[in-house]
């Protein structure tokens, strides 16, 4: 290590001559400095921007043991709830799938994990409760994906009947197909992008599809078994489309529910304040209250699809506005 050499006034003031030791020393304490030799000055604690982290220069290796603790976690909340018959079934798919804690309550409730193995995330429910028609409540906290999302901030999903029945209920910061579905969307490395951090993922490929997808391609497979197949990678940008890839295959978290004639799936209308709001309780931990508020009657709920570009197919999106009391 390069030593630190210290110049003053007598080295360096009005008059003095600039001698070559004097040079050198110069020279020699910008390594130094550098290499934080003792003496040498350090950059303030705080003296950190965005564009000084760049490509993979933080890494799993680098973090120390016990070092992640809830701040570390970006997480919000959630609450859904849904509607079941004497003696009927139904499902909730959570939205943060198998990143949630969660707690339910409902009387005389039969659960099953993964809705029979319907899939991970999925929880099943039977009502045994002997005559009576029961709503199953969730609560979650959860890791979210990679917000922010092309319909955001927060989703509202509202199942209801024909004759205007509430028969469930989602609120939550993450679309259901954020956690479902065989695309990863969370970031795996940030690229410097016109001075701007952007979010890639690197994926493995085989035979130029990404492995989640090749062992589901029967061609594909057959060459993975005669061990021809080819192994890449390559970074994929995770916009705002590419979040949505699996938004056909969770349209929203009621799949798999006895959907009776007439039955509607609802999205409130993204990118309002009323959603902010209810984002911004879902992240202070009230997800609950927000949900009271659409479980509960407090908005005026219009029944005309907005017809909003990219929207979960089979879903109608519909604008909401406060009941004034």
């Amino acid at each position: 290590m390069t030593d630190w050499v210290n110049r003053d006034s007598t080295h360096l003031g009005v008059d003095r001559i600039f001698t070559s030791p004097t040079a050198f020393a110069l020279y020699d304490n910008l390594f130094a400095a550098f290499e934080k030799a003792a003496g040498a000055p350090v950059l303030a604690n705080d003296y950190i921007v965005a564009a000084m982290i760049l490509n993979a220069q933080v890494t799993q290796a680098k973090i120390a043991n016990a070092s992640v603790g809830q701040a570390q976690l970006k997480s919000t909340t959630a609450a859904q709830s849904v509607v079941l018959l004497v003696n009927s079934s139904g499902t909730i798919t959570l939205t943060g799938g198998t990143y949630a804690w969660y707690t339910f309550g409902a009387n005389g409730m039969t659960v099953v994990f993964g809705a029979g193995d319907t899939a991970a995330g999925v929880l099943g429910f039977h009502n045994t409760s002997g005559g009576e028609q029961e709503t199953v409540f969730i609560d979650q906290r959860y890791i979210q994906a990679s917000p922010p999302y092309r319909h955001g901030p927060c989703y509202v999903f509202i199942w209801m009947s024909a004759g205007g029945q509430i028969k469930g209920v989602t609120v939550s910061p993450d679309p259901p197909w954020a956690h479902h579905g065989p695309t990863n969307i969370t970031p795996s490395e940030w690229i410097m992008v016109n001075r701007v951090l952007t979010p890639y993922r690197r994926r493995k490929l085989i035979d130029g599809v990404p492995i989640e997808a090749a062992f589901k391609d029967s061609v594909i497979r057959r060459r993975i078994e005669q061990d021809t197949a080819t192994r890449g990678e390559d970074l994929v940008e995770l916009t705002p489309e590419y979040k949505d890839s699996d938004i056909a295959v969770v349209p929203h978290p009621y799949l798999g529910n006895p959907f009776a004639p007439g039955d509607v799936m609802l999205l409130l209308e993204p990118g309002t304040r009323m959603m902010q709001l209810f984002a911004d309780m879902c992240d202070v931990g009230q997800a609950r209250e927000a949900y009271d508020i659409v479980k509960n009657g407090q908005l005026v709920i219009d029944n005309t699809d907005l017809r909003v570009p990219g929207a979960p197919p089979g879903v109608q999106t519909v604008r909401a506005s406060w009941k004034l009391t």
